[in-house]
């Protein structure tokens, strides 16, 4: 079966394939942005500063997720089903709202537990990093919400210039600035919340673009109807907290437990190696972006049995590209380090390598949770994921208690949480 007849049989949209071939690019190129920003980082960073930085990354792709409540995919769902551009509006002011209340909670909370979060998250006891986080944390709100507006409106032209603005171009322009001009740093010393920071407030210009078309919303909708939305978003997006938020659980373990068992340099080295698993998102991630609107669209009306052998195929396709690029990955990651992150990180190379055997698994699962989430309504993907960090929690203490070494027990985990998350995707497709 061709690409071309595989994706005429999945939407059936004449539209979707230049969507599609839109959206890969776009994650193409604010992928290459990222790993750019990165090895920039890298070399301008202390390696223990590296670290913390990588951490604080992590820690706030965990942490988005888990408070967002399902919002933003919520978003898309509801929006992409409609015609009626007043339910339109009334579902992005009412994710708006809940994200506000939401985000005061959490700056109260950070503001009481400054001090514990910081030791507990980056072993240090520098407060400000609390609030780094938080001001990412808030800035990913205005991104994401400013997404869903264009994804579920099928505006993927757009969509794909917002998300590069805001989520690479910019943050790029930021950290070049603070890396070679010293701005705003302490006596010239450039430390990992000043990148964070300076992250931050390069997404959160995504606001000024987010509250125009809010304002608009806010006059098409009564406080009943903003009422009524705010409940059908949670309805939808809360069940699916578990997925959301324990997707980036699993990415953040390697390099937390690398930080807490002392390995500061180790941390830095896996979270920026994580990167690698991102750019093998490329295709993943534009995949997802456009399939879970289009399928939502499509299941509403009753045609998602015309899907089913389309994603057989489909799989197929995804199982022999991931196994290729893992092969080479491996073959060349002494290479790729070198160049990416500099030549002191060669010998980091073999932990990198072990990470990689994971990929396959990940690519999987990350292709078809958006496909999953437009078939069922049932959180599928939560389920799954909360079994994967089960497994990796079991597989991590019994390597621990056999006394294997902790740093390869540390991989090993986060690897066969994903061999268990890809296996359950693949289940669950081949049973469809």
């Amino acid at each position: 079966m061709s690409l071309r007849r595989l994706f005429d049989l999945i939407l059936r949209k004449k539209g979707f394939a230049r969507d599609f071939l839109m959206s890969s690019v776009g994650s193409l190129l604010i992928t290459f942005v990222l790993i750019l920003m990165t090895g920039i980082i890298s070399r301008n960073l202390e390696p223990h500063e590296f670290g913390i930085y990588g951490v604080g990354r992590r820690a706030v792709a965990f942490l988005y997720p888990f408070i967002s409540l399902g919002i933003p995919i919520s978003l898309v769902w509801h929006i992409s089903r409609e015609d009626s551009k007043k339910k339109k509006f009334a579902y992005l002011a009412s994710g708006t709202v809940l994200s506000l209340i939401i985000l005061a909670i959490l700056l109260t909370l950070i503001f009481l537990l400054r001090n514990p979060i910081a030791r507990f998250v980056f072993s240090s006891s520098d407060r400000s990093l609390s609030f780094a986080v938080y001001l990412l944390v808030a800035s990913l709100f205005s991104v994401m919400l400013l997404n869903a507006w264009e994804r579920g409106n099928l505006d993927f032209t757009r969509y794909n210039i917002f998300n590069f603005l805001f989520m690479a171009l910019l943050p790029l322009a930021s950290v070049s600035l603070l890396c070679y001009t010293r701005f705003a740093t302490s006596n010239g010393k450039l430390l990992a919340r000043h990148i964070l920071v300076g992250i931050a407030i390069a997404q959160g210009l995504s606001i000024l673009i987010l509250a125009g078309i809010t304002v608009r919303a806010f006059k098409y909708i009564s406080p009943s109807e903003l009422v009524t939305a705010s409940r059908s978003i949670l309805r939808y997006g809360v069940p699916r907290v578990v997925a959301v938020s324990l997707y980036p659980a699993v990415l953040l373990f390697p390099p937390w437990m690398s930080l807490k068992l002392g390995y500061k340099e180790v941390a830095g080295v896996i979270s920026a190696g994580l990167m690698i698993f991102r750019m093998a998102d490329v295709f993943s991630m534009a995949f997802g972006s456009v399939a879970l609107p289009y399928v939502s669209r499509i299941t509403s009306r009753e045609e998602a049995g015309r899907l089913r052998p389309a994603i057989r195929s489909l799989s197929i396709y995804v199982i022999v590209f991931s196994v290729l690029l893992t092969i080479t990955l491996i073959y060349f990651m002494p290479f790729v380090v070198r160049i990416w992150l500099g030549a002191k990180y060669v010998p980091y190379a073999d932990i990198l390598r072990i990470l990689m055997v994971s990929l396959p698994f990940y690519f999987y699962y990350s292709v078809f949770r958006s496909v999953i989430d437009g078939l069922e309504f049932r959180a599928v993907n939560s389920k799954n994921l909360l079994e994967s960090v089960v497994f990796m929690v079991l597989f991590f203490a019994v390597a621990s208690f056999l006394r294997v070494n902790e740093l390869l027990v540390v991989i090993l985990s986060q690897n066969a949480a994903f061999m268990w998350l890809g296996a359950k995707t693949l289940q669950f497709l081949h049973n469809v």
